[in-house]
């Protein structure tokens, strides 16, 4: 009877696989029977959810450091530019008082900046200010304009295709933005009926660190999510070829097995996702891998068919 009890305490921790093991396990498609056999579908399941907030843990990590190197581009150039950007772009005060537009400058008030984009090709934006009536659109230009009574913003979405926002004004009663006191560290400063708000270099390292810290949760919560959709309904999607598979090799897999089999085949070429990501960005051919992995797999259980369907209660 002792004898028994440890037997039955040897074979359960034999059947017994530990999610770094799965992980592991997960590169080599020979060795899926071996994990469905110590594995149910639901620990499998479990594991790779695991697996997936992982990733998005990693991914919100990446993400973090992008946004901090871009902060400390911003702040540095809040420090050195950002003072002369003001002093040569805004007018001395603009004004909304009862619905309508007052500008301290002789209008129309107009800046251009030019930026580049990653294809080389050269765009301009334009910030114009006119109460006058003289421009009332901006036509084919990109940019923001603000006439009497509303803000016009018009941007171009793809060559020669542009979408245009207006925003009624008429129900502000009182909001100025002036440039501030550049002798006390202010560039701007904005007014409303209740508050004064000076916007310094202090305050846009604070607030700037202050939104990145504030936005972490929800990258890492939302990209959970979205990884989660994303990677089932790429496993669906494919079962359809793992479905045909199974009938062309006459394997004889239940869809549940067939799924087990798609969820570990998306283990590896997740990691190889993020580690190509990391260096060469743009790859999308990894559904090829996929469905190799997905082959071999089905295969390997073509070729152990009964043995398997014996020895393996799990995943039916």
């Amino acid at each position: 009877m002792e004898n028994q009890e440890i037997e039955n305490q040897e074979k359960k921790q034999e059947k017994k696989i530990g999610f770094f093991e799965m992980l592991k396990q997960s590169f080599n498609p020979k060795a899926y029977k071996e994990v469905m056999k110590k594995c149910s579908f639901g620990k499998i399941f479990k594991y790779f959810i695991l697996f997936l907030f992982l990733v998005s843990l990693f991914t919100t990590i990446k993400y973090f450091s992008l946004f901090f190197e871009l902060r400390g581009e911003i702040i540095n150039w809040a420090r050195t530019d950002f003072a002369d950007f003001i002093e040569e772009n805004i007018p001395d005060s603009l004004k909304i008082e009862n619905g309508e537009v007052l500008c301290s400058e002789e209008e129309p008030f107009t800046r251009s900046f030019e930026f580049e984009e990653e294809n080389g090709d050269k765009r301009k934006f334009y910030f114009i200010v006119d109460t006058t009536g003289e421009i009332e659109e901006l036509k084919e230009k990109e940019g923001i304009l603000i006439v009497k009574n509303k803000i016009m913003v018009r941007s171009e979405e793809t060559p020669g295709r542009f979408t245009e926002e207006d925003f009624d004004i008429s129900e502000i009663e009182y909001l100025e933005i002036k440039k501030g006191n550049t002798g006390k560290g202010e560039f701007l400063v904005l007014l409303t009926e209740n508050e004064n708000i000076l916007i310094t270099q202090e305050k846009i390292e604070r607030w700037s660190r202050n939104l990145i810290l504030i936005s972490a949760p929800f990258i890492l919560i939302f990209g959970f999510i979205f990884l989660i959709i994303g990677k089932l309904f790429y496993a669906l999607f494919f079962s359809l070829f793992s479905l045909i598979l199974n009938a062309v090799l006459k394997t004889k897999l239940k869809y549940k097995k067939l799924f087990a089999v798609g969820i570990l085949a998306l283990v590896p070429i997740t990691l190889i996702r993020i580690i190509i990501d990391l260096f060469t960005p743009g790859i999308g051919l990894l559904w090829v891998v996929y469905l190799v992995f997905l082959t071999f797999a089905i295969m390997n259980y073509k070729e152990n068919y009964k043995e398997v369907e014996k020895e393996d209660p799990k995943i039916s």
